[in-house]
């Protein structure tokens, strides 16, 4: 890991990419990470332990400026110096470290999901399954109704053309 660091040529070095590509260190340990492979692995408790002991001293730039791997901080005139190793890469060094046991995850909890109130068609939904047996149990006798008061209706059409047609 510390020659990883040293060299510092992390598009370059072939073990590194095998982290990303399927089937490689990373994929391989995937099933032993469990829960914890789909979380920030920066935030473990373990893996900042890890990083904490690894050499972060860096070195200085040409202007005098000096810089660290793995932590940022601020120039002696307040300018932003971020880390010299990049977000990806301190998170596949990581990964492999933990992939090599070097750090070992502590087993996390995973809270329960918040209830939330669902939609009003959810909460109704048995209701509507009762009113929809109710009407579907008086659909018969609406139906007769209804064809009953069309024939009424054509019934007095008819009358009344008839006497119309007839008084001409």
């Amino acid at each position: 890991m510390l020659a990883a660091l040293a060299r510092l040529a992390p598009r370059a070095r072939p073990e590194w990419r095998a982290l990303a590509i399927p089937g490689g260190v990373l994929q391989a340990a995937r099933p032993l990470l469990g829960p914890v492979a789909a979380m920030s692995i920066f935030k473990s408790h373990a893996v900042k332990e890890w990083v904490a002991k690894q050499p972060d001293s860096g070195g200085t730039s040409s202007g005098g400026i000096s810089w660290k791997y793995w932590s940022a901080g601020r120039s002696p005139t307040g300018k932003w110096i971020g880390p010299r190793l990049d977000a990806k890469t301190r998170a596949r060094i990581i990964k492999r470290a933990i992939s090599q046991g070097e750090i070992f995850l502590e087993p996390t909890v995973m809270v329960p999901p918040p209830h939330f109130k669902g939609k009003g068609r959810h909460r109704r939904a048995e209701e509507r399954r009762v009113e929809i047996k109710e009407k579907l149990a008086m659909m018969p006798q609406m139906v007769r109704e209804h064809k009953q008061a069309l024939r009424e209706k054509r019934r007095a059409l008819r009358k009344d053309s008839f006497f119309k047609n007839t008084l001409k």
